[in-house]
């Protein structure tokens, strides 16, 4: 087990008896920003730096539930409308008497994590199998040492890392032979499955629909596709099941908003005001534009739309998968 992983476990016999908050601390040894009791031993979320600069650990430590753990876990950060993504690797406690969990990743301490951090209100943190809630009262003025150490630091990488997000799009591939799914991000790599084209129900036509569960160089991995019926209340019917890869110039969903912004966060600049007389308007009562994706983060998806004979790049959060109306 590693020196970050063991210094969030609680201490032998330890439980914390007072409230606990944000604790920040700096070194020779770098920089932390913790949440627990102090003098407990007991920090449930971690974050820290060394002076290599090799980026910014996570870790998050809590007791396990009932559903089966993963080695590898997508762990997403919420505050407000503020979303981080970590890829995070999972273990148990050496202590086999013990049900904690240790989840630790890398990330990078840039504007989005910082606005995270020194956020209002409850910082929420998502997983598969569980979501968990701490309030954020007093980490603005703890993270001061870990945002003087740490900030701009991210982690050596060769490769291109998968962004994690969640949400829906459906198909945009007028294909009779159907969308590849691939087994990965590329076309080097194998189809292992085709979607179905667009079906007619009813008199009306109805495109495959996929759960997106993460992004990377303009390709998104899902993890189903299916195919909804909307004019009879039945299904929706499967038609693929597992991990796959489809090409974002082949997706499409709507927006709903009126903006979209340069970065995934509503304090960011605007990239494009989506006005009444921007000649994209769809339907008389509410926004709602076909647009292709080329990335993902959390619940925020990267579109790229034409306005004005131009092509503009942006973040939105405000959309919907539905075929025939508008979401909530």
């Amino acid at each position: 087990m590693t020196a970050a992983a063991l210094a969030c476990l609680p201490a032998a016999g330890a439980l914390a008896e007072e409230s606990p908050g944000w604790h920040g601390e700096a070194g020779p040894h770098g920089a932390s920003l913790t949440y627990g009791a102090a003098q407990s031993g007991h920090a449930p979320i971690s974050f820290s730096c060394t002076p290599d600069g090799n980026g910014v650990s996570f870790v998050f430590t809590f007791i396990l539930g009932d559903s089966a753990d993963s080695a590898e876990v997508e762990v997403l950060l919420r505050a407000g409308d503020i979303t981080v993504p970590i890829r995070t690797t999972g273990m148990h406690d050496d202590d086999i008497r013990s049900r904690l969990y240790i989840l630790e990743g890398k990330t990078v301490l840039n504007d989005r994590l910082t606005d995270l951090i020194t956020s209002d209100g409850i910082l929420v943190v998502v997983m598969k199998y569980d979501t968990r809630e701490y309030p954020l009262d007093g980490a603005r003025e703890a993270a001061t040492p870990l945002l003087e150490t740490c900030a701009g630091q991210a982690p050596e990488t060769g490769v291109a890392t998968t962004t994690i997000c969640r949400m829906s799009a459906w198909s945009s591939d007028p294909d009779p032979a159907g969308l590849n799914v691939r087994a990965g991000p590329g076309t080097d790599y194998a189809v292992i499955g085709r979607l179905p084209p667009p079906q007619d129900i009813g008199g009306m036509s109805f495109a495959t629909e996929v759960s997106i569960v993460g992004s990377r160089d303009g390709w998104f991995k899902i993890d189903a596709a299916t195919i909804n019926n909307y004019i009879v209340d039945y299904g929706p019917d499967p038609v693929f099941e597992g991990e796959g890869w489809v090409s974002g110039r082949l997706l499409a969903l709507s927006i709903e908003g009126s903006d979209l912004f340069m970065e995934p966060s509503r304090h960011a600049p605007l990239a494009l005001e989506l006005s009444e007389n921007s000649g994209l308007r769809q339907a008389p009562d509410y926004f709602g534009f076909e647009l292709e994706l080329r990335a993902c983060m959390g619940n925020w998806a990267e579109v790229e739309i034409t306005d004005l004979g131009k092509r503009v790049r942006g973040w939105t959060d405000n959309i919907c998968s539905s075929q025939v109306t508008t979401c909530p």
